[in-house]
């Protein structure tokens, strides 16, 4: 089912309940706003556990004065839906405060306490919801005691609420119910989560109502596997279904004991288990992302896409590490190879790999889009020099609630002295939520630095001089048109920095490096953190919108479109290979 509304570089819509995986993912700023209202009195910050309980009038939210003294307490949130290639996540968007003593309370008149929202909660939940693109409602109860495991009326209670949800807004919109358990596990200081989608039948929906039920009885449930908490960190939690899924799936895979040893000296088990945990996207395999290939997979990661629809020829081999002369003799895409490496140098029980041969700034071809690969990742590394791409990383980092971590390298040659030209440098940045932007970090531009995002849309009989886009097939020897300098050392450079401030991300071994921008100059040997007036930028400028688009998810426009490189990179490899190669199956 084609959206106009959704941006046209995204998977068709499927059901939930179709989903390979489904999982939940909020801001780390909601979250500790959601447990504001549901554990007004308790502890329950990200990582911060062990704290003592709120202050009674400073932390907690505005609303939150409404639920205390209950033994349950619940509050209605706004969701938006990001649909990966094989990966469906729910993204909260926002919560609805209660406004009064009567918003929410314990019933009971039936012999048992029942949490309720009242008709005026919802209404004005439900009004919210219709304001924003693509939004749903999801209704959060906390339970007593250490379990989320949802009782009988809490299902109940799910489909009522929810199909009127479903009346009211559409049934395409997402749906679903949240518990928190009240106590922390033991084994790992977290509450417990349980968090269900719903997806229902309505009379707008069939042609016969008789021949197919509508109403509660319709409602198809789905069980989230992991809670993803991005803010400047990142973390996956548990719900009551994670045993049920194992590496990136769910929150962890497995520990290599002899292989890994030497890494879980130094972060611990625990470290070593959310590693096998993540997905991560690369985009570019050829100078950074050939290295990230070996890094990535040695680090322990559970899982790796790997996007580029470049190929291996002899004159860039030099610089893709693990490609032989195999590999440029039938010049075989270099997604295709980083997988390669990355299987062979991967040290995490069940890794698995996925390349495809495709661009991230695609939407004419679904075969090579490659938008949904990347948003089955819980992390991106981009390694793709064009402003475009860099663009394309940047909306998606905040609107699906993925961080990303570019890296590049500008070499010059002072060839007056056959020296590094003083200005050469290779930088690397992230984003995503409470991050600044890349564009605010200057890491892309609209339409200066040779014309930016202008020039990498144009054709390229349209783009003028200066170095090409991606590198340029020449018919009679296969050899790359003039483009920026490459260097194997440097390039490693930048691909370990890439991967320290994912492992600093994931692992929380350097916190202090997991915002900003690093610079180092070549000539001078020297690191820098990127600067506005004398401090590292954390920060969006005052004018920038970008943080208005958080968890908008597939209703965000992307900026995608079509790429002419793609198509000519395509067409040569078809010119010699007489096929296309395509995704991965």
């Amino acid at each position: 089912m084609r959206d106009a509304s959704r941006d046209p570089g995204l998977p068709e819509r499927y059901s939930v309940t179709d989903a390979e995986e489904f999982q939940f993912a909020l801001t780390e700023e909601h979250y500790d706003e959601l447990y504001g209202y549901l554990f007004p009195d308790g502890e329950g910050l990200l990582n911060r556990g062990s704290e003592p309980a709120r202050d009674s009038t400073e932390d907690r939210p505005t609303g939150a004065e409404y639920l205390t003294g209950m033994r349950e307490r619940g509050v209605i949130g706004i969701i938006t839906r990001s649909t990966g290639e094989t990966r469906t996540t729910y993204l909260l968007k926002d919560i609805v405060a209660p406004t009064s003593d009567d918003d929410v309370y314990i019933d009971t008149r039936q012999g048992h306490p029942r949490l309720l929202f009242s008709p005026g909660y919802r209404t004005r939940a439900t009004a919210r919801a219709a304001e924003v693109s693509g939004g749903g409602l999801v209704y959060f109860h906390s339970h007593p005691g250490g379990s989320a495991y949802p009782s009988d009326p809490d299902l109940r209670a799910d489909r009522t609420r929810l199909y009127n949800a479903a009346k009211n807004l559409g049934p395409d919109v997402p749906l679903a119910a949240g518990i928190i358990a009240e106590r922390p596990r033991r084994e790992s200081g977290h509450r417990e989560w349980s968090f269900r989608a719903y997806e229902f039948d309505t009379p707008a929906t069939v042609d016969d109502p008789d021949l197919k039920p509508t109403g509660e009885e319709s409602a198809r449930q789905r069980h989230a596997t992991a809670i993803r908490v991005v803010g400047p960190g990142f973390q996956k939690l548990a719900t009551t279904h994670t045993s049920r899924a194992a590496g990136p799936a769910g929150i962890s895979g497995r520990v290599n004991p002899t292989e890994q040893d030497s890494a879980v000296q130094l972060w611990g088990k625990r470290g070593q288990f959310a590693l096998s945990g993540v997905r991560v996207g690369v985009v570019g395999c050829g100078g950074v992302g050939s290295y990230l290939a070996a890094e990535l997979a040695m680090l322990g990661v559970g899982g790796a896409v790997f996007v580029d629809f470049d190929r291996v020829k002899p004159v860039n081999r030099n610089r893709a590490l693990g490609a032989t002369k195999e590999d440029a003799r039938h010049q075989r895409p270099k997604a295709e190879v980083a997988r390669r490496v990355a299987e062979q140098h991967a040290t995490a029980p069940g890794f698995e790999a996925r390349a495809v041969v495709g661009s991230i700034v695609e939407n004419q071809s679904p075969e090579h889009a490659a938008v949904g690969d990347l948003l089955d990742c819980d992390v991106i590394l981009n390694a793709a020099d064009p402003h475009w791409v860099r663009m394309v990383v940047d909306e998606l980092a905040r609107a699906h609630l993925i961080p990303v971590i570019n890296g590049g390298t500008d070499l010059r040659a002072d060839k007056s002295a056959d020296t590094m030209h003083p200005m050469s440098r290779s930088e690397i940045t992230a984003t995503g939520p409470v991050h600044p932007c890349f564009e605010c970090q200057n890491v892309w531009m609209w339409g200066d630095r040779e014309e930016g995002v202008i020039r990498d849309k144009k054709p390229p009989a349209d783009r003028g001089g200066g170095p090409d886009l991606y590198a340029e097939p020449n018919d009679d020897d296969g050899a790359d048109a003039p483009r920026d300098p490459s260097v194997a050392p440097t390039n490693g450079l930048v691909a370990s920095i890439m991967a320290e401030r994912l492992q600093a991300l994931i692992v929380g071994t350097t916190t202090e490096t997991i915002v900003g921008g690093q610079r180092y100059r070549l000539y001078y040997g020297t690191m820098q953190w990127r600067s506005s007036d004398g401090e590292r930028r954390t920060e969006c400028r005052g004018e920038c919108t970008r943080p208005e688009a958080t968890a908008r998810g597939d209703t965000h426009d992307l900026g995608t479109g079509h790429d002419y490189d793609l198509r000519r990179e395509l067409d040569a490899f078809t010119s010699i290979h007489d096929e296309l190669p395509g995704k991965d199956s």
